[in-house]
């Protein structure tokens, strides 16, 4: 009987890892962090449950920190096996490394590894295509698109004693940045699937993109500064590509990692739905590298909109705007991500304050939460289930996943189970 070990991501959002130990070989599927917010205010990491480093190889299935952050640290503790990703996710999980490095540095605490650990981990990556099989000791292993980030794959494992199949994150219908998830084609044993919303349905995306663009307009017109908080990896170049999409000709500024992020994302443009489309807008862009660039575009105070990290507004470039934006009513904060529990975000949403470790303020700023999530609804999730038709689900990476796993069961008659941090079940 083979089995799944859960070091993180279970019942939770973030930290994820899972080991799947088939018998023959044991794989570890990510390994990543979460940022939480101590009594203080004080950013931490919360790292998942210590893998045994005796492991035949580990997957990534994408460059988020949750995902892939923690993984250095397996080499700082002296495994020196194969880690296996695709080459877009690879080059987007230096850019995260890096700065989360940078970051551990300024706030002083560790993160389980170093700068060495991190060449030693790219010393030992291969770099996989979609559809490109490899072998991690008898099982036979293969990325399909995940549609949730550039350079995200669905890990499918034939272990010889039924075929595994791992979503990561996904995303089953199109955004204006990719195409989708491509469905996994084998006969499943068993789906590891991810359920952050599996209670959930998210609005319809064309309605939001025109909300955003409406609040966009509002702003500019009236001499304001439209100030969009993002994601570096997946949301920014969305977000670039619905503002050329709708034709909005003001200029347009691109901060923090999103510069990066974007530039990388470009590289791999055979995967994206529109590339020529993201390199045009991209191309008129003004990139904004420092904090006198920043005060240069706030001085003159003309119409534009600015893309920037920290897409929880726990610090970051967007900090610095907030605070001279704060007062302006005829300017506009879009948030556009999800703002966990103990982000600088979400207490603004609930308090109307802004504050994080440095700043305290409150905001007259018009600024509101918008959908624009890179995961899959509930509809998408029991379709693709549905689609699979596996032996048995394994719904990880959700804060409802209990009852996400009753309602495949109840409703849809799924051998459906919901496992907690620490346990081992099998599969």
């Amino acid at each position: 009987m083979m089995k799944l070990q859960c070091l993180g991501a279970a019942q939770e959002v973030g930290r994820s890892g899972f080991v799947l130990d088939t018998g023959s070989e044991r794989i570890l599927m990510d390994y990543g962090i979460k940022v939480v917010t101590g009594a203080e205010g004080v950013d931490q990491p919360a790292f998942p449950m210590a893998a045994s480093v005796k492991l035949d190889g580990v997957v990534v299935s994408h460059a988020h920190l949750d995902h892939g952050g923690f993984v250095p640290s397996l080499y700082n503790r002296g495994y020196r096996g194969p880690v296996h990703a695709s080459a877009t996710t690879l080059d987007l999980m230096d850019l995260l490394l890096k700065d989360s490095l940078k970051l551990a540095k300024i706030k002083g605490h560790g993160i389980g590894y170093f700068s060495k650990d991190v060449s030693t981990m790219y010393a030992n990556a291969f770099r996989v295509a979609y559809g490109q099989q490899f072998e991690i000791g008898n099982s036979q292993v293969m990325f399909y698109d995940a549609g949730h980030i550039p350079g995200s794959g669905q890990a499918v494992i034939d272990t010889g004693k039924g075929v595994v199949v791992y979503t990561g994150d996904m995303k089953v219908e199109k955004t204006e940045l990719l195409n989708g998830l491509s469905p996994v084609r084998e006969d499943v044993k068993t789906l590891i699937i991810e359920s952050t919303y599996g209670t959930k349905e998210h609005p319809n995306r064309d309605e939001t993109e025109k909300h955003l663009i409406k609040r966009i307009r509002e702003a500019v017109n009236n001499d304001g500064v439209a100030l969009v908080s993002s994601f570096a990896v997946g949301r920014a170049q969305e977000l670039l590509l619905v503002l050329e999409k709708y034709g909005i000709d003001v200029p347009i500024y691109v901060d923090g990692m999103c510069r990066d992020a974007t530039a990388i994302a470009l590289r791999y443009s055979e995967f994206l739905r529109y590339p020529q489309m993201l390199q045009r807008v991209f191309a008129r862009a003004k990139k904004v590298t420092n904090n006198q660039a920043r005060e240069k575009i706030l001085k003159k105070k003309h119409p534009c909109v600015i893309i920037t990290t920290s897409g929880m507004l726990n610090g970051g470039p967007v900090a610095h705007y907030l605070e001279h934006l704060k007062d302006d009513r005829n300017s506009y904060l879009a948030m556009t991500g999800f703002q966990a529990e103990g982000s600088a975000g979400k207490a603004l949403l609930e308090t109307g304050v802004y504050k994080t470790e440095k700043k305290e303020f409150k905001l007259k700023v018009p600024f509101e939460k918008l959908d624009f999530s890179a995961h899959a609804g509930r509809s998408e999730l029991v379709n693709y289930i549905k689609t699979l038709n596996p032996e048995r689900v394994v719904c990880i990476h959700g804060e409802d996943t209990k009852k996400f796993a009753a309602a495949l069961k109840e409703e849809h008659g799924f051998d459906a189970v919901a496992p907690a941090v620490g346990d081992t079940i099998d599969v």
